[in-house]
């Protein structure tokens, strides 16, 4: 309407609230009104955005769509469409990766399986940066896979984590959590986050237990929650 404003965010709440069901989205992001037939869209941390009819703004968590004097939230599966197209990899002279080519949905999982020094890692290495391509291209939802921004939704476990052991399970997974979650989560957000990571990986029960005691398959768990909590896009 042209009188009462909606407000857009994580977590928010009334009539006229709309909820962004992306875990990093912020907790209030907008508020949207009709101004002369077109929508301004007033952003908390950012700039003011003014929609005419049938158009759209992309933002990281969602797409909002204006038509017809409705707004429509698009919210954002969790996940990047992976493209790779050719790939080649050359270190030192050496061909680390050859032709390499397929696509990913997102959403799905995907097994790398072959002997030892075929590459598997550099395809990974490649994902995170690190290693550049020399022919080809990758892709993540069509951007190109070098953008700094793409590569701080990657997570990367290692074959050998590194946990402290010193700190309990319930520690290691809240110290993750004020590290990685936006600022603006509430204890009450990070609390929910915790118990609902610890069941989904079997941890329930050990939250008190320190990392020193758990057994090695325990330990690979914990670290695999620990990169999963921020809930990044591969």
């Amino acid at each position: 309407s042209e009188t009462e404003p909606l407000i857009l965010g994580r977590r928010v709440e009334g009539e006229h609230a709309i909820v962004i069901e992306h875990p990093a989205a912020p907790a209030k992001l907008a508020t949207a009104i009709l101004r002369k037939g077109r929508l301004e869209i007033s952003f908390f941390h950012w700039k003011k955005v003014v929609l005419s009819d049938s158009e759209s703004i992309k933002l990281p968590w969602c797409l909002l769509e204006f038509r017809n004097n409705c707004l429509y939230l698009h919210q954002k599966d969790i996940g990047f469409e992976v493209c790779v197209q050719d790939a080649n990899v050359v270190v030192k002279n050496k061909e680390l990766l050859k032709s390499i080519h397929f696509a990913l949905p997102a959403g799905e999982i995907l097994a790398v399986i072959g002997r030892s020094g075929q590459g598997k890692s550099t395809l990974l290495r490649l994902f995170t940066g690190k290693h550049k391509l020399n022919s080809g291209s990758v892709t993540f939802d069509s951007i190109n896979y070098d953008e700094k921004r793409l590569r701080e939704q990657i997570a990367f476990l290692t074959q050998d984590p590194l946990l402290r052991d010193a700190l309990t399970v319930s520690e290691t997974i809240r110290h993750t959590a004020r590290i990685t979650l936006p600022k603006d989560y509430s204890e009450k957000e990070v609390e929910e986050r915790l118990q609902k990571f610890t069941e989904l990986f079997g941890l329930s029960g050990l939250e008190n237990h320190s990392i020193a005691t758990l057994s090695g398959g325990e330990k690979r768990r914990v670290a695999l929650c620990k990169a999963l909590l921020e809930r990044p896009d591969l």
